[in-house]
């Protein structure tokens, strides 16, 4: 790893959670998540990391500074605005009839979040290092009453 001018690390999958952005009660903070992303670099420089569907639609971007060696950068599976719509039309295009369409829709706190799939984390450094890892964001399973 350390000759690599980038490298990304791999990711455990991650819940999702449908109350992200949501407060308990007029005082509470709104709860949210995030996903640490690790990397390493072999210089010091700015990095940009883009959130990207599986199909490579761009739907976050990040700058961070780092340092030579490991840096850490936490995403909170939130998605710009500008790309919000571009990503409804891309969740809908797999559907098939029947099916609900689904609506990207900003949360309590004004932040639209991710919707469960599979994602794909690229990091790409001043020098022009870039790194792919794929995440994915597993969707809530239905506890059955016995």
């Amino acid at each position: 790893i350390q000759n690599q001018k980038l490298h990304l690390f791999t990711f455990q999958p991650t819940n999702y959670n449908p109350r992200w952005g949501q407060s308990w009660g007029a005082w509470g903070e709104p709860a949210e998540s995030s996903l640490e992303i690790p990397y390493y670099t072999n210089q010091t420089g700015t990095a940009t990391i883009r959130i990207k569907t599986d199909k490579g639609q761009l739907l976050k971007e990040l700058k961070d500074e780092h340092e030579r060696g490991l840096n850490y950068v936490a995403y909170n599976f939130s998605v710009d605005q500008a790309n919000a719509k571009a990503y409804e039309t891309a969740l809908n295009g797999s559907k098939k009839d029947g099916e609900e369409a689904v609506k990207v829709e900003a949360a309590d706190n004004k932040v639209i979040y991710l919707q469960p799939g599979k994602y794909i984390v690229e990091v790409e450094t001043a020098d022009g290092g870039k790194a792919t890892s794929e995440f994915t964001l597993k969707a809530q399973e239905r506890r059955s009453r016995s």
